[in-house]
């Protein structure tokens, strides 16, 4: 898990690699209840961002942190 700060907003980023697509889950940190990332991924806040690559996934992050979607 890592911290994201944009905007004056910090989100929780969560990153799987290890199986065949890589993927995220974002949420604003202000609106999840756990710090724990296999929890989070039972939270219905936030999002996933799903990726053929890594290069991909960063770039598709990115653009949800910046669009402020959550």
């Amino acid at each position: 898990m890592c911290i994201v700060k944009h905007n004056g907003r910090e989100y929780l980023l969560c990153i799987s690699i290890t199986g065949i697509v890589p993927y995220a889950k974002i949420a604003r940190a202000d609106r999840v209840t756990t710090l724990d990332c296999r929890m989070l991924e039972y939270d219905p806040r936030g999002l996933y961002v799903f990726a053929d690559n890594l290069e991909s996934l960063a770039r598709r992050i990115r653009e949800k942190i910046e669009a402020s979607i959550l």
